[in-house]
């Protein structure tokens, strides 16, 4: 865009060609040329608007393209969470590996390790991630954004290991990300019951007893059955978030 000033220059520039151009010199073949010189000053003019205008939009194409490659490419991403249910608190960091598209769809991947302390037990898990966030294109400093993510996380305490699952939602600047978020772990137990019961197996016969049954035989069988159950353990988390 011109300014003012740049545009009175303009003008002035424009009107001492025009008396350049225009200045007469006297006779019928002198007034000739001074019209033939004015026409080729209009042509001039209309050549030079011309070629602004596509220089303007060249240079505005350049730009929108270089923001494009600037806004687009290879990034990385950290979070922190912090959270805590149940008297226990629980930390996790992730780093993520990804890609960025136009500052609005990240998608990647990475470690994750984690501590959880309560109730007299400490725990240490570590496994991986992958998580996807979206960020609204608004024309503001301060954006919303939404993420989401899933993965595997194994806990050396209890030496088992979960899919995990998370959501969330917060505010961008710039490049740092604040938000709450609610992580969903599995948790998959195992239920052992044991019984018995009588098993008939043939009928006793009382031969000093004048032929006549004296009751049945059978056995106790003893039996063991295994169910699994799958617990969901909900627990909400305060994000802090970065990306590179």
């Amino acid at each position: 865009m011109r300014t003012s000033r740049q545009k009175a220059h303009v003008a002035k520039a424009w009107a001492v060609c025009a008396c350049l151009l225009c200045r007469p010199l006297g006779g019928s073949l002198r007034n000739q040329i001074s019209i033939e010189r004015f026409r080729l000053f209009l042509l001039m003019k209309q050549i030079m608007n011309k070629l602004s205008r596509i220089s303007i939009m060249a240079i505005c194409l350049f730009m929108s393209t270089f923001s494009f490659a600037q806004k687009n490419g290879f990034a990385m991403s950290s979070d922190l969470k912090l959270g805590y249910k149940d008297k226990v608190f629980s930390t996790s960091l992730g780093y993520d590996f990804g890609y960025r598209f136009k500052d609005m769809l990240y998608f990647g991947a990475g470690p994750v390790v984690g501590v959880s302390t309560g109730n007299d037990v400490t725990a240490f898990s570590a496994g991986g991630y992958g998580k996807v966030r979206f960020t609204f294109p608004l024309r503001a400093e301060i954006k919303p954004f939404v993420q989401g993510n899933c993965g595997y996380v194994y806990n050396f305490k209890s030496e088992k290991g979960g899919m995990s699952y998370g959501t969330g939602a917060g505010v961008k600047f710039k490049n740092l990300l604040v938000g709450v978020y609610c992580d969903i772990a599995t948790n998959k137990t195992t239920i052992t019951s044991t019984g018995s019961y009588w098993k008939e197996t043939s009928t006793r016969r009382d031969l000093s007893n004048s032929g006549k049954n004296s009751g049945p035989n059978g056995k106790y069988i003893t039996y063991t059955t295994t169910d699994e159950k799958t617990e969901w353990i909900i627990t909400p988390n305060f994000l802090i978030g970065i990306e590179f």
